[in-house]
């Protein structure tokens, strides 16, 4: 939890402009993470779950499930990339990283807290110690995806997908989706921006957001829908015709 979050309203607008342009850039941050969790949980059981391809077996609705697969794998990548994405008119997770790197900008989140917290103890020693190390922890993940950073050529290969692949429409693998070592470094990249997600909305959203939960209802929603799907070969589709025996049925 963040540090007496019953004393604050996350939903406040910040009296300080910059920090409040902080806040903002981190709320985006947290949509688009969370659809990328909506994405990631129902695309995995498409290429994880051997009874779903049991259930879809050779048939018409194999077509149709591919498109979808396809489509969940392009959409998770897309909301991926839009959070590490350097265009001027994105979040930009390396601007963050850059303010949270000032010092007078930690400072200024710590001070601007505690005016929302209205309390009329000094609680600045307590905010500053439970804030500035969030801050630090954020800004070294953060680093990690800059150029010359430990996951940066990672990063920029699921850039180089998007434009490469996605714009041009092409699947990645006709099999199963993403190439296995693709699939490995999507979900490092994808555990990694949560756990940053996490961190700045404790730091400078005083929010605490249990991304474990939301995770967990996307794959119970996912597991309940990928449940009923099958082709229309397998008994229990609508157009199911059972087998002709002897000739006679």
């Amino acid at each position: 939890m963040g540090i007496f979050p019953s004393s604050v309203n996350p939903g406040r607008v910040s009296e300080d402009v910059e920090v409040e342009a902080l806040r903002t850039a981190v709320r985006a941050a947290q949509d688009e993470i969370l659809m990328a969790v909506a994405f990631y949980e129902t695309w995995r059981p498409t290429i994880e779950n051997a009874d779903l391809a049991n259930q879809l077996g050779t048939s018409f609705a194999t077509n149709a499930f591919n498109v979808i697969q396809f489509s969940l794998q392009r959409e998770l990548l897309l909301a991926l990339v839009r959070i590490w994405d350097t265009n001027k008119k994105s979040l930009r997770m390396t601007a963050i990283r850059e303010k949270l790197k000032r010092a007078d900008i930690v400072e200024r989140i710590v001070q601007d807290r505690k005016r929302a917290m209205g309390m009329r103890a000094d609680v600045s020693g307590p905010l500053r110690a439970a804030i500035g190390p969030k801050c630090a922890h954020a800004v070294t993940l953060i680093s990690k995806y800059i150029d010359g950073g430990a996951r940066f050529r990672k990063l920029q290969k699921l850039v180089d997908i998007r434009h490469l692949r996605l714009a041009h429409r092409q699947l990645a693998s006709p099999e199963n989706g993403m190439p296995e070592v693709v699939r490995a470094e999507i979900d490092e990249i994808y555990l990694e921006t949560i756990e940053i997600v996490q961190t700045l909305l404790s730091a400078v959203n005083a929010v605490s957001f249990p991304m474990g939960e939301a995770a967990e209802a996307s794959r119970h929603y996912a597991e309940m829908f990928w449940q009923g799907v099958r082709g229309e070969r397998t008994q229990g589709h609508p157009a199911f015709k059972s087998p002709c025996r002897n000739g006679l049925d």
